[in-house]
């Protein structure tokens, strides 16, 4: 597995010395670190370009508010790495998208096998509503991960008593890199915004 990837400012880093820094910068304050890992991919000419994200969201659990309740987390920042491939251009929509997972899960398999005690949620660019193209894969891709004990958070539309709409903070910070990272300043304030949502 490739070990160098790039920060949003542009420069490179060896993904296990900066995971231990974050790990440990953010022990050394009493935070906690969860980890979210992502893939999304666009389209361009001849070519189908992959972004990887690994996400590092740093904070803290509060006591709950009553027995058997989960504790809240709450977040105090966020920041990424990336790693980039480029194919021949995929024409098939399913392929092109299925293969975000097959990127996701080799970058987890070696994650979690290095840091198996880690905080570890893999974004899957895949949307529940049956109207949408990508629906058709989040049977298979969702199993794939939960048949491995990973956690996996699928993109949802709505909140209920008993489904919680969770932004995706890996496939975000991807999509912002397959569309030129920090060219775009909407893309910049889009992701803020969401990353702050999800703390």
């Amino acid at each position: 597995m490739e070990r160098v990837f790039t920060l949003k400012n542009g420069k490179t880093v060896d993904v296990i010395e900066h995971t231990d820094s974050v790990i440990a910068e953010n022990r050394a304050l009493g935070y906690v670190t969860r980890i979210y890992i992502g893939t999304d991919s666009q389209d361009k000419g001849g070519q189908t370009s992959y972004a990887s994200c690994i996400c590092y969201r740093s904070g803290f659990y509060l006591e709950p508010e009553y027995e058997g309740a989960e504790p809240e987390f709450v977040g105090k920042g966020v920041h990424y790495i990336s790693t980039k491939t480029k194919l021949p251009r995929i024409r098939d929509i399913w392929s092109r998208l299925y293969k975000e997972t097959e990127h996701t899960m080799e970058l987890a398999i070696w994650f979690i096998g290095l840091y198996p005690l880690a905080d570890v949620t893999l974004d899957l660019d895949y949307n529940i509503k049956p109207s949408e193209d990508s629906n058709i894969l989040v049977s298979a891709t969702k199993g794939w991960a939960e048949g491995l004990g990973m956690k996996v958070n699928i993109k949802l539309d709505w909140e209920d008593d008993t489904t919680i709409y969770r932004v995706q903070v890996a496939t975000r910070a991807a999509d912002r890199e397959c569309r030129g990272g920090g060219s775009k300043a909407g893309n910049r304030k889009k992701f803020r915004r969401e990353s702050k949502r999800a703390e």
